[in-house]
């Protein structure tokens, strides 16, 4: 018996169980895929968390203790009497010793620690990179080419998310290095790291010294001027 297209029934009936197995199929594959990515995410999440941990136990060597930080800033910013400069210098400096001291002493711990960071975070980029290609192999396929396309979208972001931990590690692994050989740039650097942790703070402290200043100059004046005013009315 043929069908009304002049195929067999048989051959019908195969064509559409062949197809609905294709259509399943492709559902299956793209369900794996979902199921993946769900475990990148997962494993974004840890491998973040791990790498803010290091992070602020990196950032920790290169510390400076706060009151010899307020002691270079009250330097810096007196205005009311000569700056001495010897004690500015001997603070910076021993700011300076006491941090690069202490990274040349964690440098090699905090490597490997920041190595196994950045581990994890290849076998999180190539996870999520073979996630995006079977998605993408996905988008062929008719029944599940919208899902598939959106999907592949979603792990492009977590991507570029992965990048973004890895510039960050690479960033702060520079600035180790650099601290370690005695150059220390923007924070690291006393000075400046002085001004930017109590720059409000600093800044109002100057502001009044310097107004200080100005009001006891322009009462001298003002003094001056009465009493040369009383002279010449004494003559």
């Amino acid at each position: 018996m043929k069908s009304r297209w002049g195929l067999p029934i048989v051959g019908v009936l195969v064509i559409a169980a062949m197809t609905r197995l294709l259509y399943a199929d492709a559902r299956d594959d793209l369900s794996h895929v979902k199921s993946d990515y769900d475990a990148v995410k997962t494993h974004y999440d840890n491998a973040k968390s791990k790498l803010d941990t290091y992070l602020d136990e990196s950032v920790k060597l290169r510390a400076m203790d706060k009151d010899q930080l307020t002691d270079l800033i009250t330097q810096i910013c007196k205005l009311d009497v000569k700056r001495d400069d010897d004690e500015a210098d001997r603070l910076e400096k021993d700011l300076r010793d006491k941090v690069i001291d202490r990274v040349k002493r964690e440098y090699e711990r905090t490597v490997d620690d920041g190595s196994k960071v950045f581990d994890d975070l290849g076998r999180l980029e190539s996870e999520a990179k073979s996630a995006r290609e079977r998605a993408k192999d996905l988008e062929g396929k008719d029944d599940v080419k919208s899902d598939a396309a959106q999907l592949r979208q979603d792990i492009e972001k977590t991507q570029d998310a992965i990048s973004k931990l890895f510039e960050r590690l690479k960033s702060d692994r520079s600035t180790l290095d650099r601290v370690k050989e005695g150059v220390m740039y923007g924070s690291n650097n006393p000075t400046i790291r002085a001004r930017m942790d109590y720059g409000s703070r600093s800044t109002r402290t100057c502001s009044r010294r310097s107004a200080a200043m100005k009001r006891r100059s322009f009462s001298h004046l003002v003094s001056r001027i009465a009493s040369s005013s009383i002279k010449m009315t004494a003559r």
